[in-house]
């Protein structure tokens, strides 16, 4: 389709790797499709809808074989993590609750007590791939104004470095940070936090129009949004199913039902 005039001193630019990107070698039984660390989920659903078991299954299911069939568990980022932090107002009261120190579970979120989570951890003197867990807490945020999401924006945007230790030079200790972060509607959480913060979707089904189109307009505007309508029903007619989408993937690697990959034809995208 297009050519190309070829620069005659053939310069090349190179990829710099930072210590945050490295991985554990454990991290290639992450399943595909989903990223093995420093990411940001932003996982959407109303009540009953299936949030909470996603959330449960992606810390906690561990792969072991399941009674009486000839299959296993699926095994996400169980044990990926060398710390689990979780503020959530409800998540001690779960029918399944998490398998974590109890200071490991905050039921309330401040940026302030943010902010000296992270520093504690900073100050303990070695490289940690740590997972944050932010379950319900939008309305903290909301109540707090503009500022109460500054100390979040900064952690999703620095989260491949925020917990790298020059001085630790030990090489199974790995630094990086991953973030998971629930809401009941997805307009909820803060634009600035959605539209440079967050790096994979999982949506469960979407009843109000206006956050379902804010979804198209900043996330999936390649389509036009009859399309991407015509995903998200087709997803959503199965109950508890949800649309998982990897924002900076090109179309033929972005949309997923659950973790399958949705394959969008020529056909479809020039109807």
């Amino acid at each position: 389709m297009f050519e190309l005039q070829k620069n005659l001193s053939n310069t090349q630019i190179s990829h710099i790797k930072y210590e945050g990107d490295k991985l554990h070698p454990d991290m290639v039984d992450i399943p595909e499709f989903l990223p093995k660390k420093n990411f940001s989920f932003y996982v959407v659903g109303r009540p009953k809808s299936g949030k909470s078991t996603l959330l449960h299954h992606l810390l906690c299911s561990d792969g072991r074989k399941i009674k009486n069939k000839n299959m296993h568990k699926p095994k996400f980022y169980y044990k990926q993590f060398d710390k689990v932090i979780i503020f959530s107002p409800s998540i001690k009261t779960s029918s399944k609750p998490f398998p974590l120190p109890k200071k490991n579970i905050y039921d309330e979120y401040t940026p302030e007590l943010l902010q000296e989570v992270i520093e504690d951890i900073q100050n303990e003197g070695q490289n940690q791939n740590v997972c944050m867990v932010f379950d319900d807490v939008i309305k903290s945020l909301q109540k707090g104004g503009e500022n109460a999401g500054r100390v979040l924006h900064k952690l999703l945007l620095n989260r491949r470095h925020i917990f790298y230790n020059e001085e630790d030079d030990e090489d199974d200790h790995i630094s990086g940070c991953s973030s998971i972060i629930t809401s009941q509607r997805y307009n909820l959480l803060p634009l600035y936090i959605r539209s440079s913060g967050i790096s994979h979707l999982m949506l469960f089904k979407i009843t109000n129009q206006k956050d379902l189109q804010d979804v198209w307009v900043e996330t999936a505007n390649e389509l036009t949004f009859p399309q991407f309508k015509r995903i998200c029903d087709w997803v959503w007619a199965e109950p508890h199913a949800f649309l998982y989408m990897i924002l900076d993937e090109d179309l033929t690697n972005k949309f997923h039902k659950n973790f399958d990959r949705i394959i969008l034809n020529e056909n479809y995208l020039n109807t």
